[in-house]
């Protein structure tokens, strides 16, 4: 594993962001993450930007120590940093548990952000991951919990709250994929019975969640399901 330093500098302006990345590959393509900074490469486009490393690290620790000394360092009204400290630019990460929640609804209830939004108004509707994207999530997901089950106290902790929660989810489920579905044709009103969501789902060779979907009046533009369009579906 690498642990380094970087610093990368807008050609047109001279602007720079001062930042710290961990990888087992060091051509891996890695440019930055800062919100200042996306935005910059955004307007000026990447090849206006050159990155270089300044320092190599022995561990995590000592990569998050450097980076708040070089920052401080560095610190100018020219740079792209939202804080000058290795903890990054989370404005919110001192807030409390009851602020994030006011600080969540607010992103909900606001019509231009893409928090919370739902059917045709969410960001991702209808869009597929690409199989590069699933697997560096799966990748992701595994490192998380094989690193989860190496920690006997944190694995323990982590079952205690999560196993209750499950159950009560399945359970919740399990009830809502039991009942009793209709689906009537649109043209010629033919009404077809299933004795629950599931057998629905069979029946036209999708999911429980498409016909949940449909069920809440969200049309598919799947191209998989589209058939599902000339029916209306609901609970009987």
């Amino acid at each position: 594993m690498y642990y380094y330093i970087y610093k990368i500098t807008n050609l047109k302006n001279n602007k720079f962001y001062i930042g710290s990345h961990k990888t087992s590959n060091l051509d891996d393509g890695y440019f930055g993450s800062g919100i200042y900074l996306r935005r910059a490469i955004t307007k000026y486009g990447k090849g206006n930007f050159s990155k270089h490393i300044i320092l190599f690290c022995e561990s995590e620790d000592q990569m998050r120590q450097k980076e708040t000394e070089l920052l401080q360092i560095y610190k100018s009204d020219e740079s792209y940093n939202l804080k000058f400290c290795s903890c990054g630019g989370n404005t919110r990460e001192k807030y409390t548990n009851k602020q994030k929640k006011t600080y969540i609804q607010k992103l909900i209830n606001n019509p231009k952000s893409p928090i919370g939004k739902r059917g045709v108004l969410a960001f991702n509707y209808n869009k597929h991951l690409s199989l590069k994207t699933r697997q560096k999530q799966s990748e992701t997901h595994k490192n998380r919990f094989i690193k989860l089950k190496s920690d006997n106290i944190k694995w323990k902790k982590w079952r205690s709250v999560m196993i209750p929660i499950a159950i009560e989810k399945c359970k919740h489920m399990t009830e809502i994929r039991s009942k009793k579905v209709k689906a009537t044709n649109k043209v010629s009103g033919e009404v077809i019975p299933f004795k629950s969501k599931t057998e629905c789902a069979r029946y036209f060779n999708t999911s429980t969640c498409t016909i949940t979907r449909h069920i809440d009046g969200r049309i598919s533009r799947d191209k998989r399901s589209i058939h599902l369009n000339d029916y209306i579906f609901a609970f009987s």
